[in-house]
């Protein structure tokens, strides 16, 4: 029989569902089912035997699995070549163990798998699943309506998943999938200067100027503090076509995560319509910006 702490992994009895020694993951005839991260993210099914990509790819699938159906699990072995889980509950046999596949430094297999719960009632504050956890479930909407209302964006998780989800764990969601769709927005800040050399190559004549303050943190690279860019083309327009008059209009970046603003500088050309001549992104207006 399988001990408790899950060691035997290819010992078959009745009362624990194991893989038998006969059809282990270094028997060629066996024909184990394989998960797909891509296609199995919403429910994903869980058996015996089942391979997964790596060790992250089993754990977001059991959590996954459980919470569609408001389990609450805990992992109580969890190292590079074993990772196993009971039901929060203490009286459930719910369990599972995966384990690294013996011929294979990466995948991940069930090797020991309880699959009935044998508590009761569904599970509203799941520990299990957390912002991280949200945010991959949820990433293709909130690519879809980046706009989402942090508020309504809660609700539809709460009630899909049928769990009580804070508003600070909604927000973290989103900011997260955000993230990963847009990369996070220190790395956006990292390749300023390659985004302000391509302005310059791409556009002959253009001005840019970029202002660098020193970081709070010794040894770390300096803070970002403002931008001005200045099309050639528009230098070339205001001063051929368009009234000796220059407007500055300003909006705040609320959306951003530090927070800024951005200025503009405008005129009207012979038509009476709009002209943009540069723009500026700063801390804030002041006379110094």
């Amino acid at each position: 029989m399988q001990n408790e702490e899950g060691d035997s992994d290819c010992v078959y009895s009745d009362d624990l569902k194991s893989l038998n020694s006969d059809c282990d993951s270094e028997n060629e005839d066996c024909d184990f089912p394989k998960h797909n991260p891509k296609t199995d993210v919403l429910n994903p099914k869980l058996v015996l035997g089942m391979i997964f990509g790596n060790k992250k790819e089993f754990k977001e699938a059991v959590i996954a699995n459980q919470a569609t159906i408001g389990k609450s699990i805990e992992w109580i072995k969890d190292d590079r070549e074993k990772a196993r889980a009971k039901c929060r509950k203490p009286e459930c046999k719910w369990k599972i163990l995966g384990s690294l596949m013996q011929r294979d430094t990466l995948s991940f297999q069930i090797k020991m798998f309880e699959s009935e719960h044998t508590c009761f009632g569904w599970n509203y504050n799941n520990e299990s699943v957390n912002a991280s956890w949200i945010a991959r479930r949820y990433v293709d909407k909130i690519k879809s309506n980046k706009t989402w209302k942090v508020s309504e964006f809660r609700d539809t998780v709460s009630r899909e998943l049928q769990l009580h989800v804070s508003m600070h764990q909604a927000r973290r969601a989103k900011e997260k999938a955000i993230a990963m769709i847009d990369g996070h927005i220190n790395d956006q800040f990292s390749i300023l200067w390659d985004y302000c050399n391509e302005i310059v190559r791409s556009n002959p004549g253009t001005s840019v100027f970029m202002k660098l303050t020193p970081n709070e943190t010794p040894n770390k690279p300096m803070r970002f503090q403002k931008i001005y860019v200045c099309f050639a083309t528009c230098k070339f327009g205001f001063k051929a076509g368009c009234r000796k008059i220059i407007g500055v209009y300003g909006c705040w970046l609320k959306g951003t995560m530090y927070g800024a603003q951005l200025l503009s500088a405008v005129t009207l050309d012979g038509n009476n319509n709009i002209f943009p001549i540069a723009y500026a992104a700063v801390e804030k207006e002041n006379k110094e910006t």
